[in-house]
């Protein structure tokens, strides 16, 4: 942002500095990945209507450098292709790209203005047709008409697009131009980044002269301006392209009017269909957010960004409707079939809108429908197959036109479950239209039921039943596919998936880590996915637009201020603020104005107040008769029996005893926190899955804490990377005098374990005890809780124990708690390809998820992708906490002994590189010789980058 400032100070000749101008190549190949985008939205579109398209040529008015115009002509049958571009150079290079093109596809590039050269254009075009050569044409027009009133001389919105289209039939056309903001009040308040209000009002007023816009410019405090919107949109547009700032000042963006364009393409296609929507491009919206815009209205509500894009889409087929009248005859004489399936999908939709919301408010116990649709926030994906550009998710959707499997994934509570739910919502409100695909919704468990021949889920077998009877197409919505294990993933791919018709498809949901572990290295399953779409957090404006909107439909009014006051107070709340589901806890909270001073430090303390203030509540309300340690026993009861059932081959489910079932049935505490499910009756899972990964990192604390507890019912399982997390950052919690009474007390119950390794000895490593799983588990969390002296129970272990693991774990602990004797020592056994290097990476490879085993079982063989491993180590060598820096040696050998370990192919990229070579040292908790190993560590990595080349 001071970068930034500078650059304002210089176009207001507050700075004497080189003026601002990128090389006319640099502008021109800028726009390249958005042509290519919108070229893919147009091939998509076109592909829709099932018409021939060898039989057409392409127009692109202000193309550019041609990407996108020469991404059709490669992906299409279209051989022929006209390009009228105003700039010499864009010109010269669609030129140069075009003789790329296979000899039977030709590109011809005028260059010039647009009023003057498009009469050649239409000749051009013209003579193909009289030679036989096309019938047809596709015009292309992506923000050029708001330019062309101050660009052309003679310009003629009429003309232009008169000759463009002419008499051609069949023709389509395509228009995207930015325009007046729509869903903006007419004034709002603006801030962008850190620059200051006198900053951006000089700025303003600059630009409001140089367009002779109307309006007055406000200081509204030191951050914020007060302006009319269409100035505002100006003002972004210049601010996020202000390296081509002489170029842009000579545009104003918000001059298009999308209703008289409309009109006019209506005329001259004379029975044509023209359509026209209000949208953003995805390059404005990551511009928005990288520039740390807020804007707000009077009443101070954060605004979402603008839609300042018109989408206009034409076409005329007189003549050429008989496929389009077939096609409506059939989809007629389906109209029963249709009706049939309508039943199941409203039932199914009524079960979601009626679902509690949990956790919503305290004061009132709404259901999905308080959010559908007003409330939802559309969030931003990244591609993983097809592109790098984010976008929001409905444009995802517009892009992919339901015709193809899509996988969403993201982090615990990112939104992808309420995400799925809203597709489905939409879909099902559309069932009635002719050509809207037929939604089915389920979980995992329903969908494992229904292959299952011997346990039919009934609703889910009616829902697709019905959906296949419509003959509509059918898109089956499968949430939670993390919850089931490999046996079942190959399963649900071979029997359900491997026998869909040519009209059915999937959009599934699942964690990250799970996906590139279970699904993402395995082609029979990648296959199968046009597009990944990960979810990103929600940005500032997302996060402090949904508060309001939730404060405004719960009436709590004073929500937004408590919000704000607890991102001033515990700065620490921002960082999983962005979380949706962190985020909706952390409001549940303030609305029942609980601000306690650790209540928003970390996840683990959000949690455990969250939760005990559910089980108080819902004892309150009189719904709950059963006590609080009653209904916590419960929940921890099932929370072990799912995470035990990970692998079942039946699929993650508890079956209702009767016990279980008066509990549920007569507790909402203990019912209202899982996923019950009927047909039959079984419990698929907490509300929230998260919300079982911390009581049993709770349950752990607790029997960690307490000397009477028998810790094999606790610790002879292996907890995963997300319950350790809890527990780390609920040991983080626990004052200075605590922790040092966790680790004697630990240590002792260590050593009530050390009787049994004389008879481990005779057995073989294979043979695992389950008092060496809990001395394992023991040296784990000893080796994570922060002290101010060194716990020489560690060194006892590191020496005696006689499990290689253990040795590991000991080595670790021993390492997060600064020890470079012992550091020195663990550090020289792993050695490229010993026995301490296989187990090093094994474990890591179970720990955060690449495969899924037993860290006591599992051995690499160098095959399998490291890609989750190598990230989260990449991630602590860019970080500088003393967790990181103590971990620094480590996690450099043991990124150099994966890389050794798979020679064959493998190579950093420029980036895992950059992050290497930069990796900074502290030198305050490093001895010299430490130092000096670590540096030596990174050059030896660095002379695997010269062997890659």
């Amino acid at each position: 942002m001071d970068d930034l400032d500078d650059k304002i100070k210089r176009l207001l000749g507050e700075a004497i500095v080189p003026p601002l101008l990128a090389s006319e190549e640099q502008y021109h190949s800028a726009f390249d990945e958005s042509g290519v985008a919108k070229a893919d939205d147009i091939i998509s579109a076109l592909s829709a209507e099932k018409i021939d398209l060898k039989r057409f040529a392409y127009l692109s008015i202000g193309g550019s450098s041609g990407a996108e115009i020469l991404h059709v002509l490669s992906n299409t049958s279209m051989e022929y292709g006209v390009l009228l571009e105003y700039d010499d150079a864009a010109g010269a290079l669609a030129e140069k790209k075009a003789k790329d093109l296979i000899p039977s596809k030709t590109l011809r590039v005028l260059r010039g203005d647009a009023t003057q050269k498009i009469e050649t254009c239409r000749r051009i075009l013209l003579d193909l047709r009289d030679n036989g050569k096309i019938d047809g044409i596709v015009c292309s027009v992506q923000a050029v008409l708001h330019e062309l009133p101050t660009r052309s001389p003679k310009h003629e919105l009429e003309y232009l697009l008169g000759e463009a289209l002419w008499d051609w039939n069949p023709c389509f056309f395509f228009c995207r131009e930015p325009c007046s903001p729509q869903t903006w009040p007419e004034k709002v308040k603006l801030s962008v980044g850190n620059l200051s209000s006198e900053r951006l009002e000089a700025l303003a007023n600059h630009i409001r002269g140089m367009l002779s816009m109307p309006g007055e410019v406000r200081r509204a405090g030191p951050r914020f301006i007060l302006l009319h919107k269409d100035l505002a949109v100006e003002l972004l547009f210049k601010i996020f392209y202000i390296d081509d700032y002489s170029y842009e000042i000579d545009e104003r963006v918000t001059s298009l009017n999308p209703l008289l364009v409309a009109k006019v393409v209506e005329g001259i296609l004379e029975g044509g269909e023209v359509r026209s929507e209000y949208l953003n491009s995805g390059s404005f919206e990551k511009l928005y957010r990288k520039f740390q815009v807020m804007a707000k209205d009077h009443n101070e509500t954060p605004l979402r960004p603008p839609l300042t894009f018109v989408r206009i889409y034409a076409k005329r087929l007189i003549g050429h409707e008989q496929q389009a009248i077939d096609n409506s005859q059939e989809n007629s004489s389906k109209n029963e079939h249709n009706k049939i399936g309508t039943k199941s999908v409203k039932t199914q939709a009524e079960r979601l809108l009626n679902l509690s919301l949990l956790p919503w408010s305290p004061r009132k116990s709404p259901s999905l429908r308080v959010l559908w649709p007003e409330l939802l926030v559309d969030p931003e994906l990244l591609p993983h197959k097809n592109s790098t550009t984010a976008d929001r998710l409905t444009n995802w959707v517009k892009f992919l036109h339901w015709n193809s499997n899509v996988a969403l994934i993201g982090a615990p509570g990112a939104g992808k479950s309420t995400s799925l739910r809203r597709l489905f919502l939409d879909l099902a409100a559309k069932i009635d239209l002719p050509n809207s695909p037929f939604p089915v919704f389920g979980h995992v468990s329903d969908y494992v039921q229904y292959i299952d021949s011997q346990q039919s889920s009934y609703p889910l077998e009616i829902a697709i039943s019905e959906a296949r009877l419509s003959q509509k197409p059918i898109i089956y919505f499968v949430d939670g596919l993390d919850e089931i294990d490999s046996i079942l993933v190959d399963r649900f791919f071979s029997e359900f998936i491997q026998n869909f018709q040519t009209t059915e498809f999937i959009w599934c949901a699942c964690r990250t880590e799970y996906f590139f572990n279970q699904l993402g290295a395995q082609i029979k399953y990648t296959q199968h996915f046009r597009e990944v779409l990960e979810f990103c957090p929600w940005s500032e404006t997302d996060t402090l637009w949904f508060v309001k909107m939730y404060s405004d439909r719960l009436e709590i009014p004073e929500l937004p201020s408590r919000f704000n006051r607890l991102l001033l107070s515990t700065p620490e709340a921002s960082e999983f603020s962005n979380n949706p589901f962190h985020l909706t806890l952390i409001l549940y909270l303030l609305g029942e104005n609980i601000e306690t001073d650790n209540a928003f430090t970390n996840a683990y303390s959000l949690y455990n107040n969250f939760y005990n203030h559910w089980l108080r509540r819902e004892a309150h309300r009189g719904t709950s008769s059963a006590d609080e340690s009653e209904v916590r026993s419960f929940h921890i009861q099932i929370a072990e029996n799912l995470f035990d059932l990970r692998g079942a081959v039946k699929g993650r489910t508890v079956l209702l005893d009767k016990p279980t079932k008066t509990m549920i049935e007569s507790h909402t505490a203990a019912a209202d926190l899982l996923r019950v499910e009927r047909f039959p009756d079984r419990i698929s899972g907490f509300r929230h899955e998260t919300i079982g990964e911390f009581l049993l990192a709770n349950n752990i604390i607790e029997a960690l804490s307490d000397r009477n507890t028998k810790l094999d019912n606790v610790l002879l399982r292996t907890y995963t990377y997300e319950i350790n997390r809890f527990v780390r950052e609920a040991i983080s919690l626990i004052d200075e005098n605590g922790r040092e009474y966790l680790i004697k007390l630990l240590s002792e119950r260590y050593k009530e374990y050390l009787n049994d390794m004389e008879s481990e000895l005779s057995k073989c490593q294979e043979d695992i005890s389950p008092t060496l799983r809990i001395r394992e588990q023991l040296l784990y969390y000893i080796g994570r809780i922060p002290c101010l002296e060194f716990p020489e129970i560690l060194r006892i272990s590191y020496q005696s124990e006689h499990h290689s693991l253990l040795v590991r774990i000991a080595a670790l602990g021993s390492i997060l708690h600064g020890n470079e004797d012992i550091e020195m020592d663990y550090i020289e056994k792993l050695s490229p390809g010993s026995s301490w290097d296989i187990e090093n990476r094994s474990v890591q490879l179970v720990y955060f998820g690449d495969v899924y085993g037993d860290i006591y079982h599992f051995t690499d063989n160098g095959l399998y992708s490291w890609d989750r491993t190598r990230e989260a180590i990449l991630a602590r060598l860019k970080g500088n906490s003393i967790r990181d820096q103590r971990l620094r040696w480590w996690d450099l050998r043991t990124i150099m002994l994966f890389a050794v370990s798979r020679m064959n192919g493998f190579k950093f990229t420029a980036r895992e590189k950059e992050i290497i070579r930069t990796t900074f040292i502290d030198h305050s908790i490093s001895s010299n010789d430490r130092i000096q190993r670590i540096q030596d560590e990174i050059r030896i990595i660095e002379e695997k980058f010269k062997e890659d080349k």
